[in-house]
């Protein structure tokens, strides 16, 4: 009867492997229920015998043989038959298992046996659960489990049916077994997958992972990789399932979110070898400690969770953190430390070796929108909380509790709010919108310096870069399914005014320019602030995007507690024709009192070098700005020092040279200043700027011109005329 049982299941297996119509009758037989039943009964046998000995049992028979010299006894002779029993009983179940299994891999490749195994959850999901603990005692048996548990992904009830019966705690540890040096190729025949292994790669060489070695964990670990990617619902073509964001944000915590991405590969080798190994790289962290720390926690809720399946089994994940990932900042997959580092290593500027940093970062330009997602996220007072960065330490969590809230996940790709009944996305960071440290802060900020210095494209990237208002916004992205992705668009070069018209927030621009103005009196800090705006102006589609007309005043919100705006500058006195972000370069240019505000001078210089440019900054009345530098115009909080002074003259001396915009500037400058010393302005520092002597003997001349230049500035030179 045994046997008859046996080759009942056998056949089972070929018969619905060999046809997807005798895989349908097979269900709607009921066919899988009876299987069901073998497989109970198997397991149940397994596990019986080898609690008897079973295999192991040879090993203490053949022990005590070998321990005495004496002739046969009968306990002895009991020993051993008891364990050849034991034997017979265990390999006997094992195959049972392994084929009874592989029935079940046949089935469950087709929708109607999904559907069919869906009806028997939770039995079926905690059957097969049990199943991946026989890795050391019957490897065929789990890997083929492994393998139905994917071909169950494509439907997301199963998803969590499986995640439920806590088979996400079967599988991290399996990842972490894999080896390889091992000389084994298990890429042969891979190229054309129809799941995630087909029947063939798995009957292929399947004796060499008939009993538990190298070859078996290796196995595992491979289909392990391929289950949780398509339970995540982050992988692509023929192995896509739908996403899960529950189990998305529970990987991204105990892999960390940049392994995590690695998922949605089809072939995990580089995700492999990274678990098992010392990485320390811009895209990746994973060492000897963290693995220790994964593995003790795995097996800490294992070894206590209650057996079957139960609601929200993931939910102790919220409470671990890797102890040496508590100081670093991760945006976009991106730890920015590491990244900040090797670039000053390699040298600044976009040379060749900075270039090869960014190699293993997928999309600098996401990089890039990640980042100013994050340093709006304290520049700007008014900003929605987007999901775009995540960190242990970010403002803006990549994983929000709440109503209206971004729940998103760590695939750019398939982002869903499906959470499923009695799930909610894991409270794996805190949703609070405090204001990140002063370190994290300067290592968003030097972070974008860096990538805008190795990519000229950049530059261009960020003054493109638009989002909707806090409530279309919101909106968006409670239509999407929590995907911010909806909500930032590129805007075309012609189209930036009808998409400003149509509620689009330039939150590139906005993040940018609200960083002239914060934090002025952190020296290291505005450092990065200031180069980075420099770097920026060096491209003429920023200098473009930041003079347009659809950048005025008008729909943007200019409300910042931490900008400090000169009376020159008011709402009031906007022109409705001028950009305001050139209105913040003037703020900044002339109350910004830090050393490093050469660079901000700089760019002024490349703004005036633009044909917009220039445009942009005389309409928004650069000549009596740079007065009120020149003068020193205390009343109105303008800064005059040395340097920005000769700044100031080598504007002018510039902006009195341009063929088109001079005539308009001289007539300006005639009406405060007379004419002579006018024109000693305009040749101070030269056409093209280089005559630093000149500058300086034309500020010299100023400051003789009378006793004090604050008195001048205000009885000479009328202050409410230079700040019309």
């Amino acid at each position: 009867m045994s046997q008859l049982l046996l080759h009942g299941t056998i056949l089972m297996y070929h018969t619905c492997a060999v046809s997807p119509l005798n895989a349908k009758e097979f269900v709607k037989m009921n066919g899988v229920v009876r299987l069901l039943d073998i497989l109970h009964f198997a397991l149940d046998l397994h596990c019986s015998s080898s609690a008897s000995g079973g295999e192991g049992g040879s090993g203490n028979g053949s022990t005590g043989v070998n321990n005495n010299n004496s002739s046969s006894s009968n306990p002895q002779d009991n020993n051993s038959s008891s364990s050849s029993h034991n034997i017979v009983i265990a390999s006997y179940a094992k195959s049972l298992l392994i084929y009874g299994m592989k029935t079940l891999t046949a089935v469950s490749h087709f929708d109607t046996g999904r559907h069919c195994l869906l009806s028997l959850c939770p039995a079926f999901t905690d059957l097969t659960t049990r199943i991946l603990t026989l890795t050391h005692s019957c490897p065929l048996a789990a890997e083929n489990a492994l393998e139905t548990i994917s071909r169950c992904c494509a439907l997301y009830e199963l998803q969590m049916a499986f995640v439920s019966a806590g088979v996400i705690w079967k599988l991290v540890p399996m990842m972490l077994m894999y080896d390889g040096t091992l000389s084994e190729d298990y890429n042969n025949g891979n190229n054309n997958n129809t799941a995630s292994h087909n029947d063939a790669n798995i009957d292929g060489d399947e004796s060499q992972r008939a009993v538990y070695n190298q070859s078996a964990c290796n196995m595992h670990a491979i289909v392990a990789c391929n289950v949780l990617g398509r339970l995540s619902g982050v992988m692509f073509d023929d192995l896509q399932s739908p996403a899960n964001t529950y189990v998305q944000s529970a990987l991204a915590r105990l892999l960390t979110a940049p392994l995590a991405k690695y998922l949605r590969n089809r072939r995990p080798w580089e995700l492999l070898s990274a678990l098992n190994a010392n990485v320390e790289s811009v895209t990746k962290i994973w060492n000897v400690g963290m693995r220790k720390e994964l593995l003790q926690f795995i097996v800490s809720i294992d070894s206590t969770r209650p057996i079957g399946s139960r609601e929200d089994d993931l939910r102790p994940i919220e409470s671990f953190e890797y102890s040496c990932l508590k100081s670093e900042l991760c945006i976009g997959g991106v730890y920015v430390r590491i990244f900040n580092t090797q670039a000053a290593i390699s040298g600044s500027g976009g040379s060749g070796a900075n270039k090869q940093q960014t190699n293993d970062i997928d999309d600098p330009s996401q990089f890039a929108r990640e980042l100013i997602h994050y340093i709006a996220g304290f520049t700007l007072s008014d900003y929605l909380p987007s999901s775009f960065a995540y960190s242990s330490q970010s403002p803006r969590k990549q994983l929000l509790n709440g109503a209206g809230s971004a729940n998103t996940s760590i695939s750019n790709n398939n982002i869903s709010n499906n959470h499923g009944i009695g799930h909610s996305p894991l409270n794996i960071a805190s949703t609070s919108a405090m204001i990140p440290t002063p370190e994290y802060q300067f290592c968003a900020i030097e972070g974008l310096r860096t990538l805008v210095s190795i990519h000229d494209y950049i530059a261009t990237d960020i003054a493109e870069m638009t989002e909707t208002g806090a409530e279309e916004a919101a909106a968006a992205i409670t239509a999407t399914g929590g995907s911010i992705e909806t909500a930032v668009v590129v805007v075309p070069d012609q189209s930036t005014a009808s998409a400003t018209q149509a509620g689009k927030r330039q939150l590139g621009l906005e993040t940018v320019y609200s960083l002239l103005l914060y934090r002025p009196d952190n020296i290291t800090c505005y450092a990065s602030i200031a180069q980075l705006f420099a770097l920026l102006c060096e491209s003429p589609a920023f200098i473009q995007y930041s003079s347009s007309s659809a950048a005025t005043t008008a729909g943007v919100n200019t409300n910042n507690a931490r900008n400090v705006q000169p009376a020159s500058t008011s709402s009031s006195s906007v022109s409705s024709s001028s950009s305001h972000y050139i209105w913040k370069l003037l703020t900044a240019l002339c109350t910004i009192n830090n050393p490093h505000a050469t660079h901000i001078w700089a760019a002024a210089e490349h703004f005036v070098a633009h044909p917009e440019g220039l445009t942009g900054m005389m309409k928004a009345h650069l000549i009596p700005h740079l007065l009120g530098v020149l003068f020193n115009i205390k009343q109105q909080q303008y800064v005059s020092t040395y340097a920005s002074r000769l700044s100031a003259i080598s504007l002018l001396s510039k902006c009195l040279y341009h063929p088109v915009v001079g005539s308009a500037a001289s007539a300006m400058l005639r009406r405060f200043l007379p004419e002579p010393l006018v024109l000693l302005l305009k040749n101070g520092s030269g056409s093209n700027g280089s005559s630093a002597a000149g500058g300086a003997g034309a500020l010299k001349l100023l400051d003789d011109c009378c006793e004090t230049p604050g008195e001048c500035s205000v009885s000479a030179v009328s202050a409410d005329r230079v700040n019309e």
